[in-house]
């Protein structure tokens, strides 16, 4: 609504009031709470059986070999194994999948609508870039998901491009600004390759390397260094 309130009718430019009409439309998409459903039948099974059900917020990374292993008992895990096999959960999964694929459907339809509106700013006005106090490096390759990023410098202002030195284990890291999954990226290869909004976490191979993030092409490359 905050975003919404600041966008105003230009009688005199029929290209400003569609662009306002297209983010609004986008707005709306977004702050529909509806958009993912849920099933609470699921959630019923679950609860009948004492067995605790994860919630996740979007963006956030999950490692579910790690859930499995410090949340979940071994006798929980054989429930559910054997919940699996009969057609009441089976059903209900299958319902629950098909409104997935609904959901993406939908999701790609706000994606496409996200790009037009920032194919049709940066034809409109080629100067604007995205204004990201800070963007870091984290994940369970450096020194874990709940503590600080480690901080990347803006080196090309112009073209929106971040450098850093890191050492890496073994695991994934993901880009983020300001320490907040609501800008973050991702992305499926290495050591380069596209940067994804709210992309997968990046499994790295270990060593050292010099990182760089390229928002305006949206890449990402890791250079390995002499050990």
């Amino acid at each position: 609504k905050y975003y919404s309130d600041l966008l105003e009718p230009y009688p005199n430019s029929e290209f400003q009031n569609q662009l306002a009409l297209d983010i609004l439309t986008y707005l709306n998409f977004l702050s529909n709470k509806v958009f993912f459903s849920q099933s609470t039948r699921i959630s019923s099974f679950l609860k009948q059986e004492l067995i605790p059900e994860p919630r996740t917020l979007a963006g956030t990374p999950i490692n579910i070999n790690a859930l499995k292993r410090n949340y979940f008992t071994e006798k929980e895990i054989i429930k559910v194994e054997q919940l699996l096999q009969e057609e009441p959960l089976k059903a209900e999964l299958r319902t629950l999948s098909l409104n997935k694929l609904i959901e993406l459907d939908k999701i790609r339809g706000v994606h496409d609508l996200g790009e037009t509106i920032l194919k049709l700013i940066e034809q409109q006005y080629p100067d604007i870039k995205p204004d990201y106090p800070n963007v870091g490096i984290l994940g369970n390759a450096l020194d874990g998901w709940n503590v600080p990023a480690k901080a990347m410098t803006l080196t090309n202002p112009d073209s929106l491009i971040w450098e850093t030195d890191v050492t890496l284990k073994s695991g994934t890291v993901q880009f983020n600004s300001n320490n907040s999954w609501t800008n973050s990226w991702g992305g499926s290869e290495f050591p380069k390759g596209r940067a994804d909004f709210w992309g997968d976490d990046i499994v790295v191979v270990p060593g050292k390397y010099h990182v760089i993030l390229n928002l305006t092409e949206n890449t990402y490359e890791f250079i390995k260094q002499d050990d």
